[in-house]
């Protein structure tokens, strides 16, 4: 039990506190191909550290691992890239509210093919989640203009994002390869950004610099830190598949962020502790309270 909420914890902190540093490389990321190629320089760094690890632990790569692996980074890619689009042409609420609910993708998705129960318990949970998230992070404030194109891409980014979810879960699942699984997934996302970046580069402008004009020295503690808190929740996802069904799982997870993320907004950046705060916090402690009573 110790062990598991440690875990948990730590899955937490690493997913918080990326999406304002999205929001700030978005900004900087005025084109599509930069949007495409920017990942590539985590993903790779990522990739490096979890080959060396498997090198170093003598883990074998199967087949079956690299198959779940290479959707995986597909998937993995997909859900950067248009995130980092998405919030070019949509507020920083807009895509956060719909890419947090991609927890419902791994959910489903584990019921149905890996056979795991929701309880009655567990389901009240997931829906105060559902409910906690829109609530949040839909504030009505942004005057931009919310068309077609500002919810089809974090739709998207959200749905790949679960897919990667389901796919760690799914490895889990069979016993397969640990790190040999994350080194490929990773080594695929790091391949997809960068082809993708310069075909995208090529297409448009007719060169092969996709990040031409773009500052990537002032910018790379902002990639290196998002490359950590990436591989770190992923890897401990991984570890946390093994120990809960994914209901409890990603419920939490998602919650407690949104409460970890109010209260430094609170003590540390300003924020009003208003009633849709409060309001917010007691639905969040709510749904984790379910997730604890219906799983453990």
């Amino acid at each position: 039990m110790k062990t598991t909420i440690l875990l948990l914890c730590i899955c937490v902190l690493s997913s918080a506190f990326p999406a304002n540093v999205y929001k700030a490389i978005s900004s900087r990321a005025k084109s599509t191909a930069a949007s495409a190629t920017l990942p590539f320089v985590w993903f790779s760094l990522i990739a490096l550290f979890f080959t060396v690890l498997a090198w170093l632990s003598e883990e074998s790569y199967s087949l079956l691992a690299f198959l779940i692996a290479a959707l995986s980074g597909i998937c993995l890619f997909i859900a950067v890239f248009l995130l980092i689009e998405s919030m070019k042409v949509a507020s920083l609420s807009l895509s956060v509210v719909i890419v947090n609910l991609n927890f419902i993708v791994p959910v489903v998705l584990s019921a149905l093919f890996l056979g795991e129960s929701i309880g009655l318990i567990q389901l009240i949970g997931v829906l105060l989640s559902i409910a906690v998230i829109i609530g949040t992070n839909l504030s009505g404030g942004s005057n931009r203009k919310t068309d077609l194109r500002s919810i089809l891409l974090p739709l998207i980014a959200c749905l790949s994002n679960g897919l990667v979810n389901f796919c760690i879960k799914l490895n889990e699942s069979l016993n397969l390869d640990g790190l040999p699984f994350f080194s490929m997934m990773y080594w695929v996302a790091a391949l997809s950004a960068l082809g993708f970046g310069f075909i995208v580069s090529f297409k448009k402008d007719r060169n092969l610099r996709p990040l031409a004009g773009f500052p990537l020295r002032k910018i790379f503690p902002l990639l290196l830190f998002l490359g950590v808190c990436n591989g770190i929740c992923f890897y401990v996802a991984g570890m946390l598949a093994a120990r809960m069904n994914a209901a409890a799982q990603f419920t939490i997870v998602t919650c407690a962020s949104i409460l970890l993320s109010v209260v430094i907004g609170a003590l540390f950046q300003g924020d009003r502790l208003d009633k849709k705060s409060v309001i917010s916090m007691l639905a969040c402690a709510a749904a984790v309270l379910c997730q604890y009573a219906g799983f453990f």
